[in-house]
């Protein structure tokens, strides 16, 4: 999943770069050039979103790691626990 997110991320980036990069083609405004401000602006809401998404799955994924740290931890306390006292 964290893959997937990444090149979906990756490649929204990207073409929101190259569109902003082709702004410097134009000299003045005209249809095209709004067409393309338009064009940019949804692309940056995309990767937002996408960032969004990454961010949360990164989020779920360090509280995911924390529970089960906290279990081997609790788990390693009963062992310790069970063991005799010599």
């Amino acid at each position: 999943m964290l893959r997937k997110l990444v090149r979906h991320y990756a490649i929204h980036a990207r073409e929101f770069s190259d569109a902003v990069a082709s702004l410097a083609r134009y000299d003045r405004i005209g249809p095209e050039f709004l067409h393309l401000i338009e064009e940019i602006k949804t692309r940056h809401r995309l990767c937002d979103l996408l960032e969004e998404e990454l961010d949360q799955y990164i989020q779920e994924g360090q509280l995911s790691e924390h529970a089960a740290l906290r279990d081997d931890r609790a788990g390693e306390l009963q062992k310790d626990k069970s063991r005799p006292n010599r």
